[in-house]
């Protein structure tokens, strides 16, 4: 996966987008309860994913199979923990948020092990 900076950045606009939609339609229907989803998606689904997309395209982390393993981590757990925190709110489960919470949480220290072997 030698384009892993172009796929962050890809994946980061579409969880901006969606995280955006979510916000627009919160604010429609004036009921705020998945705000925590919308900022979740928001912060590391657009924000996170797009500084991972340009630290790799930059040369500060190493763009290796390590890089795209970090890549699917991240893409899923980001998308996991939306919807795990969607299901928690809503009063059902709150494994698959802690699920999805352990992802992100791996990929953020997959992270950082990109960085250091730069």
């Amino acid at each position: 996966m030698l384009n892993v900076d172009r796929n962050f950045l890809i994946l980061s606009a579409l969880y901006g987008a969606l995280g955006m939609a979510l916000g627009i339609y919160m604010a429609s229907i004036e009921s705020f309860k998945y705000t925590p989803v919308h900022a979740h998606l928001t912060l590391f689904g657009f924000v996170s994913m797009a500084i991972y997309g340009l630290a790799y395209r930059a040369g500060l982390a190493k763009n290796d199979r390590w890089a795209a393993a970090h890549f699917w981590v991240s893409a899923v757990g980001a998308i996991v923990f939306a919807i795990g925190e969607a299901y928690a709110l809503s009063g059902t489960t709150i494994v698959i948020a802690a699920i999805g919470s352990m992802l992100v949480f791996l990929s953020s220290l997959q992270f950082v092990v990109a960085v250091v072997r730069k």
